[in-house]
């Protein structure tokens, strides 16, 4: 069959995934393939709240909606056997990662589907194109800019004075997290406003899954609306993809000092 791809190229926040997610529920069948469970379950719940009937596949759970129509999955569970109308195969600059990109190089290769939406970063457009290229198929770019600023604070950080509700803080082991929680929630006036999160955490307002990593662990601070506090956890890899939503803050938090400067975005 002959495929045509739709390269999104650009930096986080910059909406690629968001133009090809859209494009994706228009088809009657399609797949969203991510690298992470929490972006798969993210649009699994995107597109069921918004009309498109989706199942959720991982390497952890399978979630079979009735008269399914879409999945997001994994990458790596990516079905090379089904015919789509419109695949989405988000994170591709991920082919160049030397433990997983194996996924995104067979989903580029092998995946069976007549619009196949590209998202990735710009230092990947070369390869991508390649590939493309190799198979005999068809391709368009689409450039993305940011749609917020992101900059450095000029001030620098001091832990944990420094630290508002809203922001998140992402530290690098499981002793450091607790350590931070308890600073955080003694700063903040009470440790009930701050949670963090080892495991899946679901509560009204967010939705939050950990997929905790062999030495990185996180401690999210996120502003839940209708709450008094401040709650939340998410990966350190799910923090580089996009995932810690509308926090004002970032910090990459490094014990015993803390002291570094924020990424606000």
């Amino acid at each position: 069959m002959h495929r045509h791809f739709i390269l999104h190229i650009g930096g986080t926040n910059s909406g690629k995934t968001h133009d090809a997610v859209e494009a994706l529920m228009q088809c009657e069948k399609g797949a969203y393939l991510a690298p992470l469970r929490l972006l798969a379950y993210e649009q699994y719940e995107y597109m069921n709240r918004y009309g498109c009937v989706c199942s959720l596949i991982t390497g952890e759970e399978k979630r079979i909606e009735e008269n399914a129509s879409h999945c997001s999955s994994t990458i790596e569970m990516a079905d090379l056997d089904e015919i789509y109308d419109v695949v989405v195969i988000d994170e591709a600059q991920m082919i160049a990662d030397p433990n997983r990109g194996g996924g995104w190089t067979a989903s580029i290769l092998g995946i069976l589907a007549y619009e196949i939406h590209v998202c990735l970063a710009p230092e990947a457009e070369g390869i991508i194109k390649k590939l493309i290229e190799n198979c005999s198929d068809s391709y368009e770019v689409i450039y993305h800019t940011r749609k917020a600023e992101l900059k450095f604070e000029k001030d620098r950080f001091r832990f944990p004075g420094s630290v508002k509700k809203g922001d998140a803080l992402v530290v690098f082991s499981r002793k450091d997290v607790h350590a931070v929680a308890a600073a955080v929630g003694a700063t903040l006036g009470g440790g009930e406003d701050v949670l963090a999160v080892l495991g899946d955490f679901e509560t009204d307002g967010i939705t939050v899954a950990v997929h905790v990593g062999d030495d990185l662990e996180c401690l999210g601070v996120h502003h839940i609306e209708g709450a008094a506090g401040v709650a939340g956890g998410i990966d350190v890899a799910a923090v580089g993809r996009g995932l810690d939503g509308a926090c004002p803050c970032t910090y990459l938090a490094v014990l015993p000092s803390c002291e570094g400067r924020g990424l606000a975005g």
